[in-house]
């Protein structure tokens, strides 16, 4: 596990930019090309991590408790999900900590379990995103990220 995880019998717990780096390492290995965590943004939204396959946006949002997953659910963004970003949507968090009967609709579930491996609980099967799990997203919104990190790189496109 490339995060310090703190295990007390089944109970453990790990740190919020730890889990975000985790999520960043998932969307790599998926086939994001380009990958952000925690990107500022002029927008509402702030996403754990995010990252582009093609034309998708996918967006990961790591959770460290139940606490803070039921705070997510009360964001303006969650409640009108075409103002989030993200095609896909996912919960990364540690494994029990959210129950699969809670996930917000479309929304997948990656689990850490105790062996430091991601786990996918509900989640679409391999490279195929089926439309139950797809978002009509803010895309200004992607935009902007995308924008950001490529006024990083200083490099001129020509």
């Amino acid at each position: 596990m490339s995060g310090t995880a703190m295990f007390c019998g089944e109970i453990y717990y790990m740190k919020h930019n730890e889990l975000c780096k985790l999520g960043s390492e998932w969307l790599k290995k998926y086939g994001c090309s380009i990958i952000s965590i925690e990107p500022g943004s002029m927008e509402r939204e702030i996403p754990d991590c995010i990252g582009w396959k093609g034309a998708w946006c996918y967006v990961i949002e790591c959770k460290t408790s139940y606490a803070d997953f039921t705070e997510d659910k009360k964001k303006l963004h969650r409640q009108i999900p075409e103002q989030g970003m993200g095609n896909v949507r996912l919960y990364l968090a540690l494994k029990g900590i959210i129950p699969k009967k809670e996930l917000p609709k479309k929304w997948g579930l990656l689990e850490l379990n105790e062996s430091g491996k991601i786990e996918r609980t509900k989640c679409f099967p391999s490279n195929i995103v089926p439309g139950e799990y797809f978002f009509h997203s803010n895309q200004n919104a992607e935009k902007l990220i995308l924008l950001a990190r490529l006024r990083k790189m200083k490099t001129c496109f020509i």
